[in-house]
């Protein structure tokens, strides 16, 4: 009977510890509201978000998603995210790492300039 409670008590921690809060303030092109919903219902978010403050993550298809703060297990509020692509396969949040460089401001007016 112990055994049982605190596998119980246990998978309730677990489940509200770790629960995700967003707000989608934007549906894009490639996916509808219903497939957006039930990939982040299930999707485990918790080394995506900050601790404290909001992060906003933009799917391949131009939707906009404001992932909460979660102080359980958020990153810190000065931590760097590297660049990801985002998007949903069936109810699956993917997440792609970009490898496009960053330039500097000047890298980039170089850049502009050659193309010209």
């Amino acid at each position: 009977m112990k055994k049982k409670a605190l596998i119980c008590l246990g998978t309730l921690i677990t489940t509200f510890g770790f629960s995700q809060s967003y707000e989608i303030t934007d549906i894009g092109t490639n996916y509808n509201s219903i497939q957006i919903e039930t990939t982040l219902s299930t999707a485990n978010l918790c080394n995506w978000v900050y601790q404290t403050k909001s992060r906003e993550i933009v799917l391949d298809d131009g939707t906009k998603i404001i992932l909460l703060p979660n102080g359980s297990c958020g990153q810190l509020d000065d931590h760097a995210f590297a660049p990801v692509k985002w998007s949903i396969n069936g109810t699956t949040l993917m997440i792609g790492h970009s490898y496009e460089p960053t330039l500097t401001k000047e890298q980039r007016q170089e850049l502009k300039a050659t193309k010209q």
